[in-house]
């Protein structure tokens, strides 16, 4: 429907009143103009671009215009960005158009076998009209996609002229349309939509702003602007709530943590947001020194989510930098998903996190009690009260009954933020977004998580579909079950268990894999190999690797595997174990210890001290395994940075997975250099001279290079 236009010129105090996100985005460019909307920090530090409401609402208008033009109102369109102010104009011109955007991440051209399958399937799930991208996206990464089924137009908002007639009708959006598509992985690995429509986008933004925000604050974030945490915090939250957002890529966070905590302490930020691995990495890689120059007084609000809350990193992070002003009073869990839009529960601003004790094992069998003396103890931290107009309940997930208090169950969530379903999944969206309780009522949408309530304060648990979370990362245990399998013809494809251990307050990655005729197989080389493949494919390092003979990971009737039993059963030490490892325990071995074998030239003396450096070692041996060691994606892409800064050679993160030891990198720095120097394939001639190929043309060539 059309807005009143005396209701959208008329001055408020919060913009509930508005039907949309571009409504509130249209008021918000005329009654504060000149106001920034958003700073982007182009290299996580100093070089900073900044877009006004009255800006962003023109370059949004500019884009709507071009999509009219082509015919976008209601149809869907992928945003292929890096993260930067294009894309947040793109998405805003997407809803002024009317078009449903789909956020994705561009193919990282060193690592497309992987990344691009994944955004190919999300093209095909979306029956996408548009692709919208920058012209540098398209020049490289535009001919992947001009066969796409149903792919009319590529797009690239940047070359949009400012000036050119923008979309100036009235906005008559519904606001029970379609707004986004958040994609996840499902879990098989294939990407899913979650289907946003404006009113719930609206509604939750409404329950974040009524819950944490405050008008005029400043915000920082690093998080990738893709999914929820980012995406309805970073980039629509902010308009709506009338605060200024400095953003940063994820790699320049992951780069230097120290980028995060100095933006804060330079643009005297209100708020910033991250998982616990983010706080965890500003404890170990941010020096006393660089601790000097950091004022952390003015952040009264640091929320953490994305998986569960530590203690531990809250006490770490607010030890650490207590003396740079920060008050773990700060600290704020909370809870939320993106089949909810966001937010689900969160505290009081002023109140400090809630932590409590419960018995540890009571707590694995689903039930709540306090401690018993001289027993183990599991300290949980709680994610606050449902947000208004918004109902969570503890159900049993069989009986689908309502559970009181301190009983563990499946978090339902029911209310105006829910999203509408699946794209395209009518099964998985009746099961998970139209759940009822045995008494009739609902509908209700199932999160897959564990969790309970005490005295009013929302515990989070467990999770109900096995999924593992490292790194902020969600892990499906169904994808590294298959990787494993096929890592050797010896192992058997559906005998195969991943799941997460509690090791000094991080989870850790477990397999327990089924082996055919053990004696004729070479462990070691079967331990490695099982080891670099999930390390290579899904970015996370293996803590521990059982192997157990056929029959030996523990089948349900039906023959699917019971995981969280065969977790229990590790834990007690009941696996009829083969072989088993675990990270450290080679630490006699000479080839592994750290240190045992000295650099033999400059470069493996200089890669020593970045290795060292960056797992936190004081030493490290030439053949040390960079994973066997902590080493994850999140630490290999921070060594692979010191590498290029070091040594002036870009290297793809795949590499550290193909040579993970010091003595291997430093052969393959040695081959970069010699292709580096003698290589003509990354020249070209234009008229008399040989000019070097742009940063885009090289990553064209690197596809070629792929293709033959």
């Amino acid at each position: 429907m059309a807005v009143d236009v005396s209701v959208r010129n008329r001055p408020l105090t919060r913009p509930r009143e508005l039907p949309t996100l571009p409504d509130v985005l249209q008021w918000r460019a005329s009654i504060q103009p000149n106001d920034p909307a958003f700073t982007f920090l182009a290299d996580g530090e100093d070089e900073a671009i900044t877009l006004t409401y009255a800006e962003l609402d023109r370059e949004a208008r500019a884009i709507a215009g071009e999509l009219r033009r082509l015919g976008g109102d209601g149809a869907r369109a992928l945003l292929v960005y890096d993260s930067g102010l294009d894309y947040i104009a793109a998405l805003y011109g997407c809803l002024y158009a009317g078009v449903t955007a789909a956020p994705v991440y561009p193919p990282d051209p060193f690592r497309i076998d992987r990344t691009l399958p994944r955004l190919q399937a999300i093209v095909a799930d979306a029956g996408a009209s548009f692709l919208l991208a920058t012209s540098n996206t398209l020049e490289w990464a535009g001919p992947l996609f001009k066969k796409a089924p149903g792919l009319k137009s590529l797009v690239a908002t940047d070359a949009i002229a400012a000036d050119q007639p923008a979309w100036r009708g009235p906005l008559a959006i519904d606001r029970h349309a379609l707004a986004i598509l958040q994609y996840t992985s499902g879990s098989t690995g294939t990407p899913r939509g979650v289907m946003i429509p404006h009113a719930s986008l609206l509604a939750n933004l409404a329950r974040i702003e009524h819950t944490i925000d405050r008008d005029g604050v400043i915000a920082v974030s690093w998080l990738p602007a893709y999914h929820d945490m980012g995406l309805i915090g970073g980039v629509f939250q902010p308009v709506y709530s009338g605060r200024h957002m400095v953003l940063m890529s994820p790699l320049s966070f992951i780069q230097r943590p120290l980028r995060w905590l100095r933006a804060i302490s330079n643009y005297r930020a209100w708020t910033t947001a991250a998982p616990n691995f983010a706080y965890d990495l500003c404890v170990r890689k941010v020096s006393g020194e660089e601790r000097k120059t950091l004022d952390l007084s003015s952040l009264s609000l640091a929320l953490n989510g994305a998986e569960r809350v530590r203690e531990e990193t809250m006490d770490r992070f607010a030890e650490t930098f207590a003396e740079c002003g920060f008050r773990r009073e700060a600290f704020y869990p909370c809870y939320g998903l993106a089949e909810a839009t966001l937010m689900v529960a969160g505290g009081e601003i002023s109140a400090p996190p809630v932590v409590r004790s419960y018995d540890a094992a009571a707590l694995e069998r689903d039930v709540v009690a306090p401690p018993a003396p001289g027993e183990r103890v599991t300290r949980l931290v709680g994610c606050g009260k449902s947000v208004y107009g918004q109902r969570v309940v503890i159900a049993d997930p069989a009986a689908r009954v309502h559970l009181p208090e301190r009983r563990v169950g499946e978090i339902w969530v029911a209310g105006p933020s829910v999203g509408q379903g699946y794209w395209n999944r009518p099964d998985e969206t009746e099961y998970a977004f139209r759940a009822h309780l045995a008494n009739g009522d609902g509908p209700f949408l199932r999160t897959g998580d564990l969790g309970f309530f005490d005295d009013g304060e929302l515990f989070v648990a467990g999770r109900v579909k096995d999924m593992i979370v490292i790194c902020g990362r969600n892990l499906y245990p169904q994808d590294i079950e298959l990787t494993v399998s096929h890592c050797h013809e010896a192992l058997k494809l559906d005998g195969g268990a991943a799941f997460s251990i509690d090791v000094d307050g991080e989870e850790r990655l477990v397999i327990v894999q089924e082996v055919f005729r053990p004696k004729r197989i070479d462990p070691a080389a079967l331990l490695e190999s099982i080891r670099q493949r999930v390390a290579e494919e899904h970015g996370v390092p293996v803590y521990a690797v059982a192997l157990v003979s056929v029959g030996g990971v523990p089948k349900t009737s039906s023959g699917k595997t019971r995981r969280r039993t065969c977790r229990d059963f590790y834990l007690a030490g009941r696996l009829n174990t083969i072989l088993a490892w675990r990270s450290g325990q080679d630490a006699d071995d000479e080839s592994r210890t750290v240190g045992a074998a000295p650099p033999r030239n400059e470069t493996e003396t200089r890669l020593t001290a970045l290795w060292a450096e960056v797992l936190g070692l004081e030493t490290a041996g030439i053949h040390d395994d960079f994973f066997e060691h902590g080493g994850q994606s999140l630490l290999a892409t921070q060594l692979l940075a010191r590498i290029r800064a070091a040594f002036g050679v870009e290297l793809p993160l795949r590499t550290l997975f193909e040579s993970p030891t010091i003595a291997q990198l430093a052969e393959r720095l040695a081959a970069a250099e010699t292709q580096r120097q003698t290589a003509p394939a990354l020249r070209r001639n234009v008229n008399r001279g040989a000019v070097e190929l742009s940063f885009s043309q090289q990553r064209l060539w690197v596809l070629e290079q792929l293709e033959n």
